[in-house]
């Protein structure tokens, strides 16, 4: 269908310099922002008074944690022991037998 019988002027948008406008701030806007929030000015405004909360509780807990942690750690190693162990002391005992 021809338009042009009715005289309506095609429309364009903004041309090259809207979009490159819009590029910069589609750009800019969030490097800006990183920029500006990561100041240590903003950091030690907001961290002023700030103290990382004490609950006696929840210390015996993550400490009960941390020892269980470190004993299932040894009995693992403990175990990878003994396996090692077994196992070279079934090579040495199938040497003796072949004389090797």
């Amino acid at each position: 269908m021809d338009y042009n019988c009715y005289n309506i002027q095609p429309h364009i948008m903004g041309g090259w310099k809207l979009e490159a406008g819009r590029f910069m701030i589609l750009v800019g806007f969030p490097v800006a922002a990183f920029w500006a929030f990561n100041q240590t000015g903003v950091f030690s405004f907001f961290m002023k008074g700030y103290q990382i909360p004490y609950n006696e509780e929840s210390e015996e807990r993550a400490r009960k944690w941390k020892e269980e942690l470190g004993e299932q750690r040894r009995r693992e190693q403990y175990e990878k022991l003994l396996r090692e162990q077994m196992a070279f002391e079934e090579s040495r005992k199938l040497r003796e037998q072949h004389g090797i």
